[in-house]
């Protein structure tokens, strides 16, 4: 019998583990640092990475809100769209350094907080719904977005300067202007401050839905208003004279049309004829309305007589419709026997335009309709394409407007329903 100990060994037996080597500790350890929080960094020597616990770093934390860091915002953003005082409205326009002739009313407000550094989107409708919201009974601020409308439908914004004024751009035929921001039979919504993101006394934004087939006003037509005093600096091109410096005013070197923006509402005056291009000093302006005997309704400098009567032959046509892309001019025209407009033309609310406008709209798309009343004066009506049909002539003709109309090729009509 061999030797005990050189007998063959049976059974299960267990050998002694190998000592585990570095690599694999180290592998280890990094694949639960990076299932616990990442790849970790490289640590101090003689600490294998991973062999610690990790601490993740704390989120960083949202930016304090600044008081006056919100002054300076809104107080770009009045300078900005004062420096606008008296530019042409147009709608969709963006102004001109986006390369428009002018601004429509969010238009102006846009490019107001985008000069001062906050982007806000581009219409009424949205821009009221962006917030953050100014809480009922809160005092508006200088900067703030004051809207109208109802809540399915905000169709117009200014800018709130202060002393109960806003700076907008109110509709056709009407420059960028100093007016008030309440007064009779507004359809005052509520405001925003664009300036204060982040301020917790503030209601925070929300969604925008879509806006409604809701009816608006013909016209905008907030009252003209003095600009605060504390402003008067900001209106480019001021240029002091001597009696309004001695007045401790700014004054504006300006034609008559811009006295009367910048004079209280409720001054008594009779008309006083000015020169229509004329500097005027706007303090000995007021003096002389002032001093004129009373009349039931401001708005009494004028232009001289021959200045209203070219005036009068340049006014605009019938009706106007503006789309993004397009503007046409349309006059009345006589029906005919379907009840549909011959040519390009209004019969009643039906509007037939060139066959690329309807080519070129969509459901919901906004179409601007711009008439002349009969005692000359603009009223506009921002709509919104509802319905789009394919009609015979005989049920085109008896379409209830307002709506655009073009022929087809079939001798059929598109009909885009309008409200």
């Amino acid at each position: 019998m061999p030797p005990r100990s050189a007998r063959p060994r049976r059974g299960r037996h267990r050998r002694p583990a190998p000592p585990v080597p570095f690599v694999r500790a180290a592998f280890g350890a990094l694949v639960l640092a990076v299932i616990v929080g990442g790849v970790p960094a490289a640590g101090p020597a003689g600490i294998v990475p991973g062999s610690v616990p990790l601490v993740a770093d704390p989120a960083p934390e949202a930016a304090a809100f600044s008081a006056d860091r919100a002054a300076e915002v809104a107080a770009s953003a009045v300078g900005a769209a004062l420096a606008q005082l008296g530019t042409p409205y147009e709608w969709g326009g963006d102004g001109p350094a986006a390369g428009d002739t002018g601004f429509d009313c969010s238009g102006l407000t846009h490019h107001a907080y985008a000069v001062a550094g906050v982007a806000i989107p581009r219409t009424a409708h949205t821009q009221y719904y962006a917030g953050p919201g100014v809480p009922d009974g809160m005092p508006l601020q200088s900067g703030d977005l004051v809207f109208y409308g109802v809540p399915e439908r905000v169709y117009h914004v200014g800018l709130y300067l202060g002393d109960g004024t806003m700076v907008n751009a109110p509709r056709r035929g009407e420059p960028v202007q100093v007016a008030r921001y309440r007064y009779h039979g507004d359809e005052y919504l509520g405001a925003t401050r664009p300036a204060a993101l982040g301020d917790p006394a503030l209601l925070p934004p929300r969604p925008a839905p879509a806006p409604a087939p809701v009816p608006v006003p013909e016209s905008f037509d907030a009252p003209p208003a003095a600009l605060p005093d504390g402003l008067r600096d900001q209106v480019e091109g001021a240029q002091p004279t001597e009696s309004s410096a001695a007045a401790g005013r700014a004054p504006a070197p300006a034609p008559a049309a811009a006295v009367a923006a910048l004079l209280p509402v409720d001054v008594p005056a009779a008309p006083v004829e000015l020169p229509a291009e004329a500097p005027v000093d706007v303090a000995a302006a007021a003096a002389v309305l002032r001093a004129a005997p009373p009349v039931a309704a401001f708005g009494a400098l004028r232009a001289p007589a021959d200045q209203e009567e070219q005036d009068q032959e340049e006014q605009d046509p019938d009706t106007t419709v503006a789309t993004r892309d397009h503007l046409v001019a349309l006059g009345p025209v006589n029906a005919d026997p379907d009840g549909l407009p011959p040519s390009v033309g209004r019969v009643g609310t039906l509007l037939r335009v060139p066959v690329e406008v309807v080519d070129g709209l969509q459901v919901g798309d906004t179409v601007e309709v711009t008439a002349t009343d009969d005692d000359t004066s603009d009223v506009t009506d921002d709509l919104q394409v509802l319905e789009r049909r394919i009609l015979d002539a005989e049920e085109a003709g008896d379409t209830d407007g307002p709506a655009l109309l073009a022929p087809t090729t079939d001798g059929r009509w598109t009909v885009l329903l309008l409200g």
